[in-house]
């Protein structure tokens, strides 16, 4: 967990000094924020987040996500290389405004695949979380599909904490 977090940290430093405080009119609280950011995390990192448990928070977005793992792992099955291997964390966008859209699998062409996810928002108090929830799923990956995710990369809209009510 060090590396993990010393990232978080790293990222708590930037929000103090880069970010920028706003309104967040859906929890009607202040929080500073950093735009476009990007994490990647090695193997190693991975199977320690697989070691953690998900919160049940994230039983929900587990359900909904695994037919669209499953679709993923049968597309895999049919193209090692399939740039389709998506898991999406919504049925129909404009029903749910997930802050977790999307986790592509990337064949690296050495027989290991690459993690990569879009998350449009980030509380820095659930960084962690977050990332245990993936490792989860990359996890149900492996297992379905007998490979090795060697990198995860994650792609933020945006990074916030807060700051004040």
């Amino acid at each position: 967990m060090k590396l993990i977090l010393e990232k978080k940290d790293t990222l708590n430093w930037l929000l103090d000094h880069e970010g920028i405080s706003i309104l967040d009119k859906h929890l009607n609280r202040i929080v500073k924020r950093i735009i476009g950011h990007i994490v990647r995390f090695d193997r190693y990192v991975i199977e320690e987040l697989k070691r953690e448990k998900p919160l049940n928070k994230y039983v929900h977005d587990s359900e909904r996500m695994e037919k669209f793992l499953e679709v993923a792992v049968e597309k895999y099955k049919n193209d090692h290389f399939s740039r389709q291997l998506l898991v999406l964390n919504a049925d129909n966008y404009l029903e749910e405004q997930q802050c977790f859209q999307l986790m592509q699998f990337v064949n690296e062409g050495d027989g290991m695949f690459a993690a990569q996810i879009y998350q449009r928002s980030c509380d820095l108090e659930k960084f962690i979380d977050d990332l245990v929830f993936f490792a989860n799923l990359i996890n149900s990956f492996e297992k379905q599909t007998q490979t090795i995710v060697n990198s995860l990369t994650v792609m933020y809209g945006d990074i916030h904490k807060q700051v004040e009510n």
